[in-house]
């Protein structure tokens, strides 16, 4: 299989969110929480593909938590860690990082998508022979797509 479109896909997320003026978002976040929440979800996804790599390719579904779970030899998101909801962690990365100014954080999501779309790189080089495990990871984009759409913002626009 071929992945090019999703690494491309990925960068065409960043090059639109770095092109965004905070005036001009109007939704249930700001544009930093936005931000905020693509790059901490590109941090967590960036840790799970190096721990796929170096073997730890046991991973709990999205949403699940640490409670009445036998954890032992499986990758760990952080809010899974804590034991807590993935509601809550999302709200707590934005309040810990909201003060930021918009420009530092566009600054750090355009690093964390660098990262991501290297890591990627690497684990469709270890995982070719492994499609469905690329294919659980690689559509983080459609993601952010998701919460691009909320703001009103078509997909064509988006990867143009």
């Amino acid at each position: 299989m071929n992945f090019d479109t999703d690494l491309e896909n990925i960068e065409k997320v960043n090059i639109f969110i770095q092109g965004l003026d905070p005036e001009n978002i109007v939704g249930n976040w700001s544009l930093s929480e936005l931000i905020i929440h693509i790059w901490s979800w590109d941090l967590e996804m960036t840790r799970l593909l190096e721990a796929q790599i170096a073997g730890t390719v046991k991973s709990l579904d999205f949403g699940e938590t640490m409670k009445d779970t036998d954890l032992t030899g499986y990758f760990q998101f952080e809010y899974q860690k804590e034991g807590m909801k993935l509601e809550e962690w999302n709200d707590m990365m934005i309040s810990k990082y909201r003060d930021r100014s918009v420009m530092d954080l566009k600054a750090e999501l355009n690093r964390s998508r660098q990262s991501l779309v290297s890591a990627f790189r690497k684990h469709i080089e270890y995982f070719r022979d492994r499609p469905e495990v690329i294919e659980k990871t690689i559509s983080i984009w459609k993601h952010d797509l998701h919460h691009l759409k909320k703001y009103g913002f078509r997909t064509e626009d988006v990867l143009r």
